[in-house]
């Protein structure tokens, strides 16, 4: 991402029954799918996304870093992401 050592893209989101979706409903499950381009090698590749309200501010957010869970990546290799959670927000408009 800022860096460059790995360019992202595409980011799919899931809906609970695992389909391709551009909204979700508040207390299901989802999933966030990224795959990244790896331009360089990286030993700690950590990918996440953050969850925001239309002005800005941050809800929350997850990645594979938090339970220290980072991959190693090959310059050259495509690497796919998934994080799964619960959309545990009331019904409203947020950006991921």
């Amino acid at each position: 991402f800022g860096s460059r050592e790995g360019v992202i893209r595409d980011v799919v989101l899931f809906d609970d029954e695992g389909c391709p979706t551009g909204s979700l409903l508040s207390g299901r499950a989802f999933a966030v799918e990224a795959t990244i381009a790896m331009q360089e090698a990286v030993d700690d590749l950590v990918v996440g996304f953050l969850v925001r309200t239309p002005k800005g501010v941050d809800l929350f957010g997850v990645d594979n870093g938090v339970d220290r869970h980072p991959l190693a990546a090959r310059a050259g290799q495509v690497v796919k992401v998934r994080l799964e959670g619960r959309m545990n927000l009331a019904a409203g408009e947020y950006f991921l």
